[in-house]
């Protein structure tokens, strides 16, 4: 931001020469926050409630009739913050030509002056469209004017930790706030990417047109519609209906002549042994089969659920027509997607996030996906006709596809933070062979840095701590290569003690970095608990391929516990790819206090130490490090987990356990489905790495962008083991086809059925290798369709979230 001259207008907006306002008094701060609080209540006293009233209904236009609707607090103070700064400065409410704080102004003469400087520098204000160029979490972002160019650094810690770099905003700036610097005050909203151009043409006619004060009273209620306006596209299946999710129910009269019934129609298949078959069909807008709906039998009922409500009629006098008798007919159930999310509060700080449950979210996710996967083909005007896919090996809009896809990637982190059904865009990027357009969102441009290379530098006195506890146990145990660090060790450490002291005093000193004071104990502990072990047993690390990684998240874990024998006692996993990501966001979007929920992530290292006491369970404890590449720390989780040697790992991975009284269930530390898919992974990739395929390559994968041994405050590098890739040997189609299952792809029933899910076989009598053999996921291709379906469907199996 430029120097500001001594004779110009003062940048706090007085309207006197910067020589003889802020620059005269030193330059600091022009009104404290008292003074604005002030100001504010007596600008909204001096209107009569009524015509607050009015003028609220004028400002929300068409979204009023909605407002009885809006359940999340934010939404509800971010829409009345930014009506009440727009009815005191920007529109001339109750006198012509004048603002309610013009008319403070010149009425009243008893404001003190901090509550002047405040009015007359919001009256100079207003709220104008900026791209972010660059954010520090917790401390600020640079905003750039979209219309008029131009940049500015605002001083901003909790908008500065939901906003990512490109985001588009609609905000207004103090040149100089409370603290002395500029601030956002008065609101602000993201608005969707696909809707900058719009903006952009509908701002530079209103420019041309409109002088300056009238085009102040029309910005704000503008970019209040474009932010809360948009929601999810019209969605329509292959027949061309609108997707609703459709529910048909039915009483079973006589099961087994109902089951003969399904067997034996000619456009059911049945799942396996299971009571479950899938309708498929064709469709009047697409060439291929398509699956039209599931049918289940279920303690006495037949469900059918399918996603129109064309179709739940079609189904329904399918059964009618192929059971008779055997079946009566009990009601039919109709959800539209978004009215369903709507109808579910959004998360906040004092809980666990109300998402939608389980199935709808699946179900919203799919039909999304069936959209986008369509749209890639569909002519879109802001891409002058084309189609996305179309203009992405067109020079001049590759760009402006790039920013569409940006668009849909803020919409999937804004669903991630509000605990609400998420489509992850990513796979777009490589889809369209646009990856090096991703700017700061491309998990390809750079290498990432692993946490602890990142708490390294952030915290260099907590791992300066981690190393000494774990150079010392080294010594103590003589290499032991079985010991390990609890916590109980961490936390009696004289240097541990240290270290928290010396946090509190940063904090006390208003220093404090993350995490917060609050509950720093318990997340400084885990830290020096997972780094201390990472270091006593040489610092290994193990790099997921990015093709493996999809296959093991596909491979079944019909094992035992005796089969599970980690390489080393402590090491990290390493994991680049778009599913193990997935799962980790999905993961910390339940967590509301979580500071990445609703991030879209760069790595997740997994930290894993596995003990055993003889014949007893291994203990497995699992910290899940995950980063953004927000300059913050990463976020970290922590699961333990005890695995009999007898036990069938699925059993670890359900959802419900047996209680202590008979018949009781309870939850199990894994029920959560993306943390039930992320454990399964970890194990699978420790069954790899210790298998005969395993292949393990030294070296970082990183090459010459790998950051530098960090040195120990003695200058000597501590010791390592090294680095290697699990690299596996994945065919790129089956990948590719896979990757479709994963993300929901709108011919996903056929894939599926094409698609022989992974295993591990177990050691022969004549093996000289006793570990397991994984066979991997392959693609069995459309002429063994039927064969496949039958014995290998590809299901989401224990332990495997799809």
């Amino acid at each position: 931001m430029r120097k500001v001259g001594r004779n110009e207008p003062c940048p706090c907006g007085s309207g006197r020469k910067h020589k003889k306002c802020c620059l005269g008094n030193g330059g600091g701060a022009p009104y404290t926050r008292a003074d604005r609080q002030a100001a504010l209540q007596r600008v909204l006293l001096s209107a009569h409630p009524d015509d607050i009233d009015d003028a609220r209904r004028r400002f929300l236009g068409k979204h009023a009739p909605l407002l009885d609707r809006w359940r999340d607090d934010v939404v509800l103070e971010m829409a009345e913050v930014a009506f009440q700064f727009w009815l005191i400065f920007d529109v001339d409410a109750f006198r012509e030509g004048v603002t309610l704080a013009e008319e403070i102004l010149q009425d009243h003469h008893d404001l003190g002056h901090g509550e002047r400087r405040y009015l007359e520098m919001g009256r100079a204000s207003s709220m104008r469209l900026y791209e972010v160029v660059h954010v520090v979490p917790g401390a600020g972002v640079t905003l750039r004017d979209v219309l008029h160019g131009g940049e500015v650094r605002v001083r901003e810690r909790s908008a500065s930790r939901a906003l990512h770099t490109w985001d588009l905003v609609a905000a207004r700036v103090m040149p100089k706030g409370a603290s002395g610097e500029p601030e956002i005050d008065g609101g602000l909203f993201p608005v969707q990417s696909r809707l900058r151009d719009r903006l952009v043409e509908q701002l530079t006619a209103l420019s041309a047109d409109l002088d300056e004060a009238t085009l102040r009273e029309a910005r704000v209620p503008m970019f209040f519609d474009a932010w809360i306006g948009p929601g999810l596209p019209q969605l329509v299946n292959h027949d061309g209906d609108p997707m609703i999710v459709t529910h048909v129910h039915f009483d079973v009269i006589d099961e087994r002549r109902l089951v003969a019934a399904l067997d034996g129609a000619r456009d059911l298949s049945r799942d396996g042994g299971e009571q479950v078959w899938s309708w498929v069909g064709k469709a009047a807008q697409r060439s291929g089969p398509v699956c039209r709906a599931f049918l289940r039998i279920f303690q006495g009922r037949l469900e059918i659920q399918t996603n129109s409500r064309e179709r739940g009629e079609a189904a329904k006098a399918l059964v009618e027509r192929l059971a008779g008798a055997a079946v009566t007919y009990r009601l039919t159930e109709h959800q539209d997607v978004e009215q369903a999310l709507l109808a579910h509060p959004r998360g906040d700080a004092g809980g666990t996030p109300a998402a939608a449950p389980e199935a709808l979210r699946q179900a919203a996710v799919q039909m999304l996906q069936q959209h986008y996967e369509k749209w890639l083909d569909e002519a879109v005007p802001a891409l002058d006709g084309l189609t996305p896919r179309a203009a992405a090996s067109v020079d001049d809009l590759r760009p402006r596809v790039a920013e569409l896809i940006e668009g849909l990637e803020r919409l999937y982190e804004r669903a991630l933070a509000e605990g609400s059904a998420a489509f992850d865009p990513t796979w777009m990027w490589e889809e369209l062979g646009i990856e090096d357009l991703a700017r700061g969102r491309s998990r390809k441009q750079a290498a990432p840095r692993l946490p602890h290379e990142i708490i390294a530098d952030l915290a260099p006195d907590l791992v300066e701590v981690a190393a000494d506890i774990g150079e010392r146990a080294r010594r103590a145990s003589r290499d032991d290569l079985t010991c390990a660090i609890d916590r109980h060790e961490v936390e009696s450490d004289l240097g541990f003690r240290r270290l928290l002291r010396d946090l509190a005093q940063d904090a006390e000193g208003g220093v404090a970095a993350e995490p917060d004071a609050a509950d720093g104990r318990a997340i400084v502990a885990s830290w020096v608990e997972s780094l201390s072990n990472f270091e006593l047993h040489l610092r290994k690390v193990f790099w997921v391929d990015e093709g493996l990684s999809w296959m093991l998240g596909a491979t079944a874990l019909d094992v035992i516990g005796e089969a599970l024998r980690p390489p080393f006692t402590s090491f990290a996993l390493v994991f680049t790819d778009r599913y193990a990501l997935g799962l980790a966001e999905r993961l910390l979007a339940e967590d509301p206090s979580a500071r990445l929920r609703g991030r879209i992530l760069s790595v997740l290292t997994v930290y894993v130490r596995a003990t055993a006491d003889g014949a007893g369970p291994m203990d497995l404890r699992l910290a899940f490090a995950a980063d953004a590449r927000d300059g913050g720390w990463p976020e970290l989780v922590v699961r333990e987990l005890s695995v009999r040697q007898d036990a069938r790992i699925v059993d670890l991975l359900r959802t419900l356990s047996p209680g202590d009284e008979p018949g009781e269930e309870v939850e199990t530390l894994i029920a959560s489905p993306p943390l039930r898919g992320l454990v399964g992974l970890i194990i699978n990739a420790i069954l790899y790495a210790t298998s005969a395929d395993a292949g393990a390559v030294p070296g970082d994968p990183r090459g010459d962008d790998a950051p530098p041994p960090r040195r120990r405050r003695g200058g000597a590098i501590p010791p390592t083991d090294g680095i290697f890739r699990l690299p596996g040997k994945i065919d790129v189609t089956s990948l590719k086809q896979l990757k479709r299952v994963r993300r929901g792809a709108s011919d996903v029933q056929a894939i599926r059925r094409c698609m022989v899910r992974g295993h591990w076989r177990r050691a022969g009598r004549s093996w000289k290798d006793a570990s397991p053999r994984w066979i991997k996921p392959y693609w069995r291709g459309p002429s063994a369709a039927a064969i496949v379906e039958r014995e290998y469907r590809l299901s989401c199996a224990p332990g495997v979230d799809t």
